[in-house]
């Protein structure tokens, strides 16, 4: 974002259907803070030492928290 780094944390993971994708499909579930709400679109997550471009979806607010999603189908 513009002001900065926002820390998002992986609070769930799912397994999908087959989909033909190396690696399988699956859906993760991000939580985050209530602000900034980041929009719609690619992000870059520190994993480990590695830079990824990860496409999330804002879901809403959950307690104190604010939900997003990443579907690799």
């Amino acid at each position: 974002t513009q002001a900065g780094d926002v820390q998002l944390f992986l609070a769930s993971f799912q397994e999908l259907p087959p989909s033909g994708r190396a690696g399988g499909a699956f859906r993760l579930e991000f939580h985050g803070p209530l602000q900034p709400v980041l929009q719609q679109g690619t992000y870059w997550f520190h994993v480990g030492r590695r830079k990824v471009g990860i496409f999330i979806v804002p879901l809403g607010a959950l307690g104190q928290a604010f939900r997003y999603e990443a579907i690799f189908f």
